[in-house]
């Protein structure tokens, strides 16, 4: 489960969770204190970009995301280090790509996004994945940056 570039900074997107549930998750860096990050998305929820990582050293990093209250996850953006030949370049995970593994009790959507009401658009490539479990974990992987989990 690599991916065969490497990047300096890693964001994820998706769909905020529902105004009652927790508008905040929990995010680690290579094991460092746990630090509190907000959504910032009043009702009703909607697709964002709902992390982004401070710039990171060319190396291998661990991201462990935890208190994700019916987020979705939709697809992850990195940004290419300049020492990889896709220097300048923004690479694109899909939450199907198969460098993302899911454990425990994931829900993958296929169709609008997960929304309380309305449906708000359709999600890149046609899919999220979306956990209400507290001991559910996503994985995923590249060379020179970040393999993290949620």
């Amino acid at each position: 489960m690599r991916h065969p570039s490497t990047g300096t900074s890693i964001a994820f997107l998706g769909n905020s969770p529902p105004a009652l549930e927790s508008q905040w998750a929990l995010f680690s860096i290579d094991g460092g204190v746990p630090y509190n990050s907000s959504y910032m998305d009043p009702s009703p929820q909607s697709s964002r970009q709902w992390y982004q990582s401070p710039t990171l050293p060319d190396a291998k990093h661990n991201i462990t995301i935890t208190h994700m209250a019916r987020t979705s996850v939709d697809f992850v953006v990195i940004t290419a280090d300049q020492n990889t030949p896709l220097s300048g370049e923004t690479l694109i995970v899909d939450d199907t790509d198969p460098s993302m593994t899911y454990e425990g009790d994931w829900t993958q959507n296929k169709s609008l996004f997960n929304s309380v009401g309305p449906p708000i658009g359709v999600p890149f490539q046609n899919s999220t994945h979306q956990t209400a479990s507290v001991n559910a974990s996503a994985i995923f992987q590249f060379s020179g940056m970040c393999p993290f989990s949620l």
